[in-house]
């Protein structure tokens, strides 16, 4: 997408759809943002290694 501006505003969009989402089925347990959800494992070390691992295991050279 080459409009940044039309991106945030989509993403804004989508996370408040799936924020309302959440809030329909346990209104009492809040849950942070989607875009903020996936922030978040995209620099989880966990996430990370799991993925690196998956990678190495079919053959990618990772080291290089």
């Amino acid at each position: 997408m080459d409009d940044p501006e039309l991106m945030m505003r989509l993403m804004a969009d989508f996370d408040e759809e799936v924020h309302t989402y959440y809030d329909l089925r346990d209104p009492n347990r809040p849950v942070e943002t989607f875009s903020k959800q996936i922030t978040a494992k995209a620099v989880a070390r966990d996430v990370l290694g799991k993925g690196f691992n998956h990678a190495r295991s079919q053959g990618f050279e990772l080291d290089k």
